[in-house]
């Protein structure tokens, strides 16, 4: 008698693969229990998994990539223009603070945006807003190329491109998370390499054309152009998973500007802000950004300080922001490996001994050049790791809610640091110049760090108690197994207590873990897996 396998093999000639119970629950599993330390995961997120890959999700993040590159890597090539400004003297009686100011207003207005930009996609299709965006800045670089006085310096350079670089930046940071779960940190390294690169690029290209024209206004025009280019190409290609704009036209029958508003006030949520999660967030990225901020414009005069020329400072400063492209798409692919926290404070901790070890003893144009390169490798972390983590609390749901909270926050940091770092400057004539600006700046990234530790412990615990939820699951399914087959019932039983002793001894592992005492805290701080 042929059996129903064999008789399947001769029907199809190929050996048809025996169904197995263990098989047939797995396949029959929604997604979301094929996940590892669903813990890690805001609850939300894993009842609407996103793509986490594809064709749309990562044309999502080269979008991002592209945004990126033209707003936060145009904005990075002004370290280029403050030290041409800061020796040129081409505008008689502005001060380096005033200079400084520029910067300042830029960084500001390029993080502040967050709210605008959430009421803006209710409203309207993130295409028609991405496009405001490119315009405003297309024309803020551009009208800065004619300006010869300091009020149309702040106007054009300083808050029309400001604003549109504002506009695009926050389109790329609220872009990606809705489209990746498990590999949210490789998209947002992908993401944030492209200031890196971008930065790279506007500054060899300003730096050049200064040198070759004598001034900033073609430097200023090519970059206009170069940025114009590539935001239409991701204007072009640039998709919400889930877009906004037409679930309010749906649901709200109020006009555009009273939506507007609603839109606005969706982000002000003082239950969330005054989270001691988030503000814990806020202490970490924020902190940390004034040092990076500090970093980024005063480099490359820096350079001229201890005795460089300014096409030298220009290379120091192209050489950072090229490691910063490879630097973050590594941090991006390590971190999605080893866990965002882990990658935050190993990164964290080295940027804190380049800083005081590296930075503060250079004297020659190779260490500069060796600095660059290594702080660029490592010094823009936090830009990497601060999206996932706030998707991985908050869910994306709220991902602009606390966003929003950080940007604004950032914003003031924006505009402060660079001001803080030339009040800290010495005259040139001392030795070390810049040695206060170089200790604040280490000890910013000192002061972050310390926000890391209670950020990992609380994802550590969200971890564990969703582990011992499932062994408590797997408890009541043990005791509650029924056997019909009587002469297997003893040796079943005594599977059945040994996996109930094993499930048993979990918990109580779990329940030591999660204790309130000061040496379990210090365990989940440091308990050995990726998160």
């Amino acid at each position: 008698m042929v059996s129903l396998a064999n008789s399947q093999t001769l029907d199809t000639g190929k050996n048809v693969p025996k169904s197995t119970p263990e098989a047939d629950i797995e396949a029959n599993q929604p997604p979301e229990s094929k996940i590892k330390n669903k813990g890690a995961y805001h609850p939300d997120d894993l009842k609407d998994l996103p793509p986490d890959g594809g064709v749309e999700a990562w044309t999502a993040a080269a979008c991002s990539l592209l945004y990126c590159f033209a707003s936060w890597g145009s904005v990075s090539s002004y370290a280029v223009f403050l030290n041409f400004y800061l020796t040129s003297d081409i505008l008689p009686g502005i001060t380096k603070i005033d200079y400084a100011l520029v910067a300042g207003l830029t960084m500001c207005l390029l993080l502040c945006c967050s709210f605008v930009v959430s009421g803006l996609l209710v409203i309207w299709n993130v295409k028609v807003v991405a496009t405001i965006g490119l315009v405003l800045h297309f024309v803020g670089m551009l009208l800065a190329s004619f300006s010869v006085n300091y009020w149309q310096m702040i106007l054009t350079e300083g808050i029309l491109s400001g604003l549109g670089c504002g506009i695009l930046f926050a389109i790329a940071v609220i872009l990606v998370p809705s489209w990746f779960l498990k590999r949210r940190t490789i998209a947002s390294g992908l993401q944030f390499a492209g200031t890196g690169l971008g930065g790279c690029v506007f500054s060899l290209v300003s730096q050049a054309m200064i040198e070759r024209t004598g001034n900033q206004r073609w430097a200023l025009r090519t970059i206009a152009f170069i940025a114009l280019f590539l935001n239409v190409i991701a204007t072009a290609l640039v998709k919400l998973r889930k877009p906004l704009h037409i679930k309010a036209v749906k649901d709200n029958n109020q006009g555009q500007f009273k939506t507007f508003i609603r839109a606005m006030r969706v982000p002000l949520q003082p239950k969330v802000w005054f989270t001691s999660t988030a503000l814990m967030l806020v202490g970490y990225f924020c902190i940390s950004s004034i040092g990076y901020v500090i970093i980024l414009y005063s480099l490359s005069n820096f350079a001229v300080s201890v005795g460089l020329s300014a096409k030298q400072g220009s290379d120091a400063l192209a050489i950072l922001n090229a490691c910063q492209f490879i630097g973050r798409l590594s941090i991006g692919i390590i971190g999605d490996k080893i866990g965002r926290f882990n990658i935050s404070m190993l990164m964290s901790y080295t940027v804190i001994i380049f800083t005081f070890a590296f930075w503060i003893p250079i004297t020659t144009y190779a260490q500069v050049i060796a600095f660059s390169a290594m702080m660029g490798l490592v010094m823009g972390y936090q830009f990497v790791t601060i999206s996932p983590i706030i998707a991985d609390f908050f869910g994306v749901k709220n991902f602009p809610v606390v966003w929003c909270l950080i940007s604004f926050v950032n914003s003031i940091v924006g505009l402060v640091s660079e001001l803080i770092a030339l009040g800290l400057k010495r005259s040139d004539s001392a030795e070390k110049p810049y040695l206060y600006a170089q200790i604040f700046t280490g000890v910013m990234f000192a002061v972050s760090s310390f926000f890391l530790l209670p950020l990992r412990e609380l994802k550590i615990s969200n971890i564990i108690r969703q582990w011992k939820n499932e062994a408590e699951e797997e408890l009541v399914n043990t005791a509650n197994t029924n056997f019909s087959d009587d002469k297997d019932k003893t040796e079943s039983d005594n599977g059945k207590d040994l996996q109930f002793r094993i499930e048993d001894h979990r918990i109580n592992q779990y329940n030591d873990l999660l204790a309130t005492t000061p040496s379990a805290y210090l365990k989940r701080v440091f308990y050995p897996i990726a998160a």
